[in-house]
């Protein structure tokens, strides 16, 4: 089941250090306009970080997906905690469930959402992934 393509609002308000998070409210917000619920996590206090968010679709489909950000093109899957490693792929390996990836891009204030199964198969021997296109 895939995520809708949304548009997101507030790319002018995100503040520097803040900007996952930011990203992650505004797309939480656009989501929730067309009837979903989300949760997000929280990590605090955690020996062993989960995903940062759960999705129920209008159908009541369940979601996990985990937010990052890159400064330009590329996103590097060693951003993820080992113990998110783990769980994501715990998730792709099961017929259904799927864990999303959304990955926001400062320079180009946009966002790809990928699930962690494309970008386990598509990164480079650097551990990177191109999601953007140089302008």
């Amino acid at each position: 089941m895939p995520l809708p393509q949304i548009k997101l609002r507030k790319t002018h308000l995100y503040k520097k250090g803040h900007i996952e998070k930011d990203f992650q409210r505004d797309f939480f917000d656009q989501l929730e306009k067309l009837g979903w619920i989300c949760y997000h996590v929280p990590d605090i206090g955690m020996s062993d970080k989960f995903l940062d968010g759960i999705l129920v679709d209008p159908e009541w489909r369940v979601v996990f997906i985990e937010f990052k950000q890159i400064l330009a093109d590329t996103f590097n899957v060693s951003k993820f905690e080992d113990s998110q490693v783990i769980l994501l792929g715990k998730l792709a390996r099961r017929p259904l469930s799927e864990a999303y990836v959304a990955v926001y891009s400062q320079k180009h204030k946009d966002y790809k959402i990928t699930t962690f199964r494309e970008l386990a198969t598509q990164k480079n021997d650097k551990w990177g992934v191109k999601l953007f296109t140089k302008d």
